[in-house]
C-alpha cells in the first residue's frame, strides 16, 4: 500500500504516471510487466463516466492478449465488421473487417467505462493501485531522477523522486505545460453533437454506417441491442451547447437518412474538434503519452488506441535503460517512432474529416465519383483495414530497427503477426503465447533440412536476461507466408511485438553484431 507522506520526505519510485485514463492505465500495465516500481495518479475523483472513446482497434486488442483481457472485452463488447459510407442516399464506399489479417477481424465498439474498469482490476490484480485526487503540481528534472511535488486531497504536499516521469494527462496536460512545450495547432471549426440514444426503424446492424449530405454528416454505430453511438455535424449550426434527442433527429432527417429514429439517450454531448500537437514527445526524463501529446479528428477511432500503443513503445524501453540492459539513447526512439505516426495520423484525419464535410457540390461529386470507382479495389480495401486496426503501423525506418536481408516477407520494424507454429518436437502453439513475457524474442526459423544452431544458443545464453528465443520448424499458411524462408531466418520481436531484427538464418555474425550494439553486455553492466 502506499503511503502519503511528508514533504521533507523524498519516495523513490521508478516511473510515476500522471494520469489514469486508458493510456495511462496501459502505461502501469507495461511498468507492472517490466517490473518496474511505479505509482500512478490523477487529480480527477473517478474515471470515464460515459462511453466516451468506445472503439477498440485489432492491434489494441492484441495487446490486452498480453494483458489476458482480451477475450473479456470482446464478451462485453459489440463487434463490427464493415464500414458503409453513402451520400445523397447513395453507398460510396463500403470495405469490411472480416478479411483483416490475425486474430480480430472486426471494429470492437466497447464504452470507455469499460476498457478503464478491465485496464483498472488488471492493474489491481498486478498488485497496483490508482491514486485518484492526487495532482502532480510541479516537479524538477535532475540528471539522474525526477523529483516531482504532489498535491493531496486533503491540501497536503508529498514530494517523489522518480527516475522517469510520465504524462499521460490528457490534451491540458500538466506534465506538457511544466515542460514549457506549446500545443500548436487550433480548432477547425467544425463541431459535433455525440451521444448514445435508442434508435427504432431501420437501425445498422453489424456496420459502421456514415451518412453525407451537403456537407453535414451523421455517423451511427450499434452499442447493443437498443441503443447506437450517433455523431451530428451540420454546417452553418455552431454545436457548443448541450444538444437534445430534437437536435440529432434533425442530423438524420437532414442527411437522409430513412425510416429512423430517436429516443432515450443514455449520454449526449458537444464536442468541437481541434488539431494540436506538442513538438516532441520527451525531454530528459520525461515523456508524454495519449492526448497530452496530439489531438484530432475522431475519424477513424485511432485516438484512445494510439495512447494505449504509446504504452506499449515506451516501458519496454524504460526497463531496459532503468535496469542497465540499453544505453539511455535507446529513449530517444520514443520520439522518433512515435511521433511521425501520430503526425502522419493528424494528417489523414484531418483530411478525412474536410473531404467528408465538404459542402462545394464540385467537390461532393468528385469525392463521390473518386470513391465509388477505386472503393472496390484490393489495394484500396487493404490499405482502409491496416489504417484503421492500426496493424498496418510499421518502425521500419527507425534506426534502432536492423534489417540484414533475407527471402522472407516480413522486414524488421513490421508488426510480427501471429500464426500457429510447431517447435522441433512438432509440437503446435500460437506465436503470440511466446510473446508475452518482458522480453525480446530471437526466432530461429528452420530451412528444410535443418540447420546448425550452435551459435544461435551461445548468443542466447550470453544475453539470458534480456531475450528468450525458439527455434520454429514448420506452421501455418500464415507463417509460411510471412517468416519462413528458402535459407531459413533469424527474427528478434521486441516485447512490443514489433520485428527488432531480421537475417537468414545463418547469418549470425550480424545477429552477434546487433546484440552486442543494442544491448550492454553483461561484462559492461
Amino acid at each position: 500500500m502506499v503511503q502519503h507522506v511528508a514533504v521533507g520526505h523524498l519516495e523513490s519510485l521508478d516511473v510515476l504516471i500522471a494520469g489514469a485514463g486508458p493510456a495511462g492505465l496501459a502505461m502501469a500495465a507495461e511498468a507492472a510487466r517490466f517490473g518496474l516500481r511505479y505509482r500512478i495518479i490523477d487529480k480527477a475523483p473517478h474515471g470515464a463516466e460515459h462511453s466516451q472513446a468506445l472503439v477498440l482497434q485489432a492491434r489494441t486488442l492484441e495487446q490486452f492478449e498480453r494483458y489476458e483481457i482480451a477475450q473479456r472485452a470482446i464478451e462485453l463488447g459489440r463487434r463490427l465488421k464493415r464500414i458503409r459510407i453513402y451520400s445523397d442516399r447513395k453507398r460510396i464506399l463500403e470495405a469490411s473487417f472480416e478479411e483483416l489479417p490475425g486474430n480480430y477481424p472486426f471494429v470492437l465498439f466497447l464504452p470507455q467505462t469499460e476498457t478503464e474498469r478491465l485496464l483498472t482490476e488488471h492493474v489491481e490484480a498486478q498488485a497496483g493501485r490508482i491514486e485518484r485526487d492526487v495532482e502532480l503540481e510541479s516537479f524538477v528534472q535532475g540528471v539522474d531522477s525526477v523529483e516531482c511535488e504532489l498535491l493531496l486531497k486533503d491540501g497536503s504536499r508529498e514530494r517523489v523522486e522518480a527516475a522517469f516521469l510520465i504524462g499521460c494527462d490528457g490534451a491540458h496536460s500538466t506534465v506538457r505545460r511544466l515542460l514549457g512545450m506549446p500545443f500548436e495547432g487550433s480548432g477547425i471549426d467544425f463541431d459535433f453533437f455525440l451521444g448514445d440514444l435508442r434508435l427504432d426503424g431501420d437501425v445498422p446492424g453489424d456496420e459502421l454506417s456514415v451518412h453525407l449530405q451537403g456537407g453535414n454528416l451523421v455517423f451511427l454505430g450499434r452499442l447493443d441491442d437498443t441503443h447506437c453511438r450517433v455523431i451530428v455535424a451540420l454546417q452553418g449550426h455552431p454545436q457548443t451547447r448541450e444538444p437534445s434527442v430534437a437536435d440529432f433527429q434533425y442530423g438524420i432527417d437532414v442527411c437522409g437518412v430513412e425510416n429512423l429514429r430517436v429516443s432515450d439517450p443514455r449520454w449526449m454531448a458537444a464536442f468541437r474538434v481541434s488539431e494540436r500537437r506538442a513538438p516532441a514527445y520527451s525531454s530528459g526524463r520525461v515523456f508524454l503519452a495519449g492526448d497530452a501529446t496530439n489531438i484530432h479528428s475522431p475519424v477513424g477511432g485511432q485516438g484512445m488506441n494510439t495512447g494505449i500503443q504509446d504504452a506499449a513503445n515506451l516501458m519496454w524501453k524504460i526497463g531496459l535503460v532503468h535496469r542497465g540492459r540499453a544505453h539511455f539513447r535507446l529513449l530517444d526512439s520514443y520520439d522518433r517512432e512515435r511521433k511521425p505516426l501520430s503526425d502522419a495520423l493528424l494528417q489523414t484525419t484531418s483530411t478525412a474529416l474536410r473531404a467528408a464535410t465538404a459542402s462545394n457540390w464540385f467537390l461532393e461529386r468528385l469525392r463521390d465519383s473518386v470513391l465509388s470507382r477505386i472503393a472496390a479495389l484490393d489495394a484500396v480495401q487493404n490499405r482502409i483495414r491496416d489504417a484503421v486496426s492500426e496493424l498496418g503501423i510499421n518502425y521500419r525506418g527507425s534506426d534502432i530497427v536492423r534489417d540484414c536481408g533475407g527471402s522472407s516477407a516480413l522486414r524488421a520494424g513490421d508488426r510480427a503477426p501471429d500464426c500457429e507454429v510447431t517447435d522441433e518436437t512438432q509440437t503446435p502453439f500460437r506465436l503470440f503465447a511466446l510473446l508475452k513475457d518482458p522480453l525480446h524474442t530471437a526466432l530461429a526459423v528452420l530451412p528444410q533440412g535443418g540447420a546448425p544452431l550452435e551459435h544461435f544458443a551461445v548468443l542466447l545464453s550470453r544475453y539470458g536476461d534480456v531475450m528468450q528465443g525458439s527455434v520454429l520448424k514448420g506452421g501455418d499458411e500464415l507463417f509460411a507466408e510471412k517468416y519462413a524462408g528458402r535459407e531459413g531466418m533469424l527474427y528478434v520481436v521486441r516485447p512490443d511485438g514489433y520485428i527488432a531484427f531480421r537475417s537468414a538464418l545463418a547469418n549470425t555474425e550480424e545477429f552477434e553484431r546487433w546484440c552486442s550494439e543494442f544491448f550492454i553486455s553483461p561484462a559492461s553492466r
